[in-house]
């Protein structure tokens, strides 16, 4: 850990958990370390490219004096420094010198900021995967009293549709009620519902600058309000596609011409393009390698 040559990234946690030394910070921030530590391992068991560790005060006063680290916690993504290329990344034109940045004392290294109330499995893995570009997925464990509840209440609801089944087909076969809930359902879900009510994430997250963020930076992460902002989107743009297709072909001609028509088409796939350019700036915002998109919009 000292010095040496590193091939992967290494994340290391200063901490102080025994109890003769009072850290409650690292006592509550240890679980969030340890769950997202294990999420990775048991998902690239085999992987090479990050590992994690902790450097216990009581076991390491040596690593501890040697940084004059005087306080706890503390947390650092150290990058690899095997290869000599990365002179330049590390600012040094005489190649002899990287050696120096072996050292983990003047190594370069991204530093985490544990908050005891803001640091969440989530938050943290986020922050890894934007040092390392490296995507971690963090297991939720399971809530057994939760997925208990569940279960009961999805087993109520099947013995009242099988009681009532006759009567709620019939209303069903009677109206386009199936349709709308399918249509409401599949929106829902493919906008991520799921996701933001299994990692109970907020609903809107502000910046250093006090500034609402309604649209997260990141594949695997994404606010409460992007769900009412991704399904807004695609509940538009299906309405339109639906009018172009369905509505306008059955105008009346005499009330309307080819040129109204023709005009309304335009209109209609205006709206599409414009509404289609804004889901996929969404997507490049939340990756910028995709390159299936129209406008860019924000």
């Amino acid at each position: 850990i000292l010095q040496g040559e590193r091939n992967h990234y290494f994340v290391l946690m200063f901490t102080a958990t025994n109890p003769q030394i009072p850290c409650d910070v690292c006592k509550e921030f240890l679980p969030t370390f340890s769950q997202v530590a294990s999420s990775y391992n048991s998902l690239n068991s085999n992987d090479d490219k990050l590992f994690f560790g902790i450097a216990e005060f009581i076991n390491n006063k040596k690593l501890f004096g040697y940084l004059k680290m005087k306080n706890v916690p503390h947390l650092w993504v150290l990058p690899p420094n095997t290869n000599l290329n990365e002179a330049k990344y590390y600012g040094i034109e005489d190649e002899s010198e990287l050696e120096l940045q072996y050292d983990i004392k003047v190594s370069k290294h991204f530093n985490y900021q544990i908050n005891s109330k803001r640091s969440t499995p989530l938050e943290f893995a986020k922050f890894i995967s934007q040092a390392s570009h490296i995507s971690i997925q963090v297991k939720q464990p399971i809530n057994s009293q939760e997925y208990l509840t569940y279960v009961l209440f999805g087993f109520a609801i099947l013995l009242i549709i099988k009681k009532r089944s006759g009567r709620i087909v019939n209303n069903i076969k009677k109206g386009k009620i199936w349709s709308v809930l399918s249509v409401l359902f599949s929106i829902c879900f493919v906008s991520g519902y799921m996701f933001t009510f299994v990692k109970n994430v907020p609903f809107v997250a502000n910046n250093d600058k006090k500034e609402f963020i309604y649209i997260s930076g990141g594949q695997s992460y994404q606010f409460g309000i992007e769900i009412l902002i991704v399904g807004g989107v695609y509940a538009i743009l299906g309405a339109l596609v639906c009018i172009l297709v369905l509505y306008i072909p059955n105008l009346n001609e005499e009330e309307y011409d080819d040129v109204k028509k023709n005009t309304l088409v335009l209109i209609l796939v205006f709206l599409i393009y414009l509404f289609y350019s804004l889901l996929t700036s969404i997507v490049l915002r939340k990756d910028s390698s995709y390159i299936n998109w129209f406008t860019k919009m924000i």
